[in-house]
């Protein structure tokens, strides 16, 4: 009876690391998802419009 006790108690307890742990990961993913969207907002503001198809010759040849 006390080993089934303890081994629960350890599954828990694995359960629950493994669930933290899991939590942190996806916070640390999340944060570098907002920073990557973040730099690349703030590289588009150095244009002067929204439209970056406006800088493009749209009648003539594309290469």
């Amino acid at each position: 009876m006390r080993q089934s006790r303890q081994l629960k108690l350890g599954i828990c307890l694995i359960l629950l690391i493994i669930l933290i742990g899991g939590c942190v990961i996806l916070t640390k993913i999340n944060n570098r998802n907002a920073q990557i969207k973040e730099s690349f907002n703030k590289t588009l503001s150095l244009y002067p419009t929204k439209n970056l198809e406006d800088f493009y010759d749209k009648e003539g040849f594309r290469d």
